[in-house]
């Protein structure tokens, strides 16, 4: 079993699908409609994101959950993202198992975590 992508409400599609492209080079895979909703894939690599915008959600999502990608060079995402004014929400974090992750709060309120492994 493979993770095929992770769904995330949003309150503005065109904002939300810029803050991906933007700040994590996703490009725009397919947009469904499923009344009243309208579903757009992005993708980076093997990485896909579903932005699910219904007009009737006015409300940012809850911060209970989160998304994380593995990166390679972890402090050269932060220096770029530092660069376009995407600050992480706490300083990067080094687990005793080796690991370095580090937290950011998407548009929409989604927390999107970075880690390298």
């Amino acid at each position: 079993m493979k993770v095929h992508h992770f769904g995330v409400e949003v309150v503005n599609l065109e904002k939300s699908i810029d803050f991906y492209q933007d700040f994590f080079d996703f490009k725009l895979e397919q947009k469904l409609y499923l009344e009243p909703e309208t579903l757009v894939f992005l993708t980076n690599g093997t990485a896909r994101i579903e932005l699910v915008w219904n007009p009737k959600n006015t409300k940012k999502i809850s911060e209970l959950a989160h998304i994380a990608w593995e990166v390679k060079h972890i402090n050269e995402w932060i220096q770029r993202l530092e660069k376009k004014n995407l600050f992480p929400i706490e300083d990067p974090i080094d687990l005793d198992n080796g690991w370095s992750t580090v937290f950011y709060r998407g548009w929409n309120g989604e927390i999107i975590e970075l880690i390298s492994t």
